[in-house]
């Protein structure tokens, strides 16, 4: 599975997270997607250019450091508590992006990445 595959995966599980108002570590993301926790921040990657590139909040924000509770250094976070409200408010479930069944595809992910 590539990077971009994993992503789309992510969504799913982060979008969920959202609904439930809940942020997870990078460990408890990655035992959900069959990934190292230290390789769940390249996989974050995709997701967090797509949000930024569509206007939308940034889901990433969710996946956050099991010792400080914040995100990794990859997300610029100036108000985290701000940030993962808006994230929690939006409406992921029903988010869907161009082509995709479930929010953004793998091929979504990929043209964000490229287009960072």
């Amino acid at each position: 599975m590539n990077n971009h595959q994993r992503a789309h995966q992510l969504w799913s599980v982060l979008a969920f997270a959202a609904y439930n108002r809940q942020t997870l570590t990078y460990s408890f993301a990655g035992k959900l997607v069959g990934l190292p926790a230290a390789a769940i921040g390249k996989s974050l990657y995709p997701i967090q250019y797509f949000c930024k590139q569509q206007g939308l909040p940034p889901l990433t924000v969710l996946v956050v450091n099991q010792a400080t509770g914040r995100p990794g250094e990859g997300l610029d976070v100036d108000d985290f508590a701000k940030m993962v409200q808006e994230v929690f408010e939006y409406d992921w479930i029903s988010y869907k992006a161009p082509e995709a069944e479930v929010g953004p595809d793998a091929e979504d992910f990929k043209k964000a990445s490229e287009n960072h």
